[in-house]
């Protein structure tokens, strides 16, 4: 899928920093890295933690970034109020959904319990065939 007329990757991270300054060094270099190379990129919508971090690096790098945050996360992650566009989901699955249907391929680094819900629930639509075609990375250091 595309945002702004190039590939769209989704990515799955925390919105806090985690225990290691790696995780933000990672983000950063990876929302650099993609928005080079002619990747947007669909994320969790929050300017908190890794997700600011990536968030804020592609945005400077030129990349279309899309924020899809469920209502209840509005105030508890805070919505990033500079990104390319910003969808609001009724719901958790919603925005799972909707990441899943806008990438091409999905990418998770450190998170805490919602990312691992993120990653095996991926995982468990491409198993199941629910959806085709989408790879899966996992980037980090033992973070799990």
């Amino acid at each position: 899928m595309t945002t702004s007329g190039r590939t769209s990757i989704a990515v799955f991270c925390g919105s806090k920093n985690g225990s290691d300054l790696v995780y933000g060094e990672d983000a950063a270099a990876l929302g650099k890295l993609l928005a080079e190379n002619g990747f947007d990129i669909i994320y969790g919508g929050s300017d908190k933690g890794l997700m600011g971090i990536l968030a804020n690096h592609a945005l400077s790098n030129g990349a279309s970034v899309t924020g899809v945050i469920p209502e209840v996360l509005l105030e508890w992650e805070h919505q990033h109020d500079s990104l390319t566009k910003l969808i609001i989901t009724k719901d958790m699955q919603e925005r799972k959904k909707t990441m899943y249907q806008l990438g091409v391929a999905g990418i998770v680094m450190p998170g805490g319990f919602g990312t691992l819900d993120e990653l095996f629930e991926a995982l468990t639509l491409v198993q199941t065939r629910k959806i085709s075609g989408v790879k899966i990375f996992v980037i980090g250091k033992e973070f799990y």
